[in-house]
């Protein structure tokens, strides 16, 4: 081999492993760092998104990956006002799949929803019609009585 040669394999390689090192440790930074710092943000975007005013009491976890996925533990959907039971929904977990390369354009991709152990409480009202909050963006939930 030639000299050249060597020097731009030597070169070549340096810069591979400075690039790799960076790698490894944006990922250790990025997996020791406490996650719960987003709940405030996640809520924004599910209670936009949704209307609903869902609430988080437990952890948020994220785990980093290809598809990347969020769990959140201990979460209720309050009831409109004039229902039997206080909460709509009570979910011990909900994990959110997230497809990584949708993250990066205008409409993040969530191809699965995972939700475990919860309790969904459906009321009646005196005319036997369903009590359901209205379900959409910036809805208001609101209950009318008879």
């Amino acid at each position: 081999m030639t000299k050249k040669k060597r020097k731009f394999f030597v070169f070549a390689r340096a810069i591979f492993l400075f690039f790799a090192v960076l790698i490894v440790a944006i990922v250790v930074a990025l997996s020791k760092m406490d996650m719960n710092v987003l709940r405030k943000n996640l809520l924004e975007v599910l209670r936009t998104s949704t209307g609903l005013q869902i609430e988080i009491m437990g952890d948020v976890s994220w785990k980093l990956s290809l598809r990347p996925r969020v769990t959140m533990r201990n979460v209720t959907v309050p009831n409109v006002a004039g229902a039997k039971h206080k909460n709509l929904l009570e979910a011990e977990t909900i994990e959110v799949n997230l497809d990584l390369i949708s993250l990066f354009s205008n409409r993040p991709t969530i191809p699965r929803v995972r939700v475990n152990d919860a309790h969904v409480y459906i009321d009646k009202n005196s005319k036997g019609e369903l009590i359901l909050p209205k379900i959409g963006p910036d809805d208001k939930s609101s209950y009318t009585p008879d």
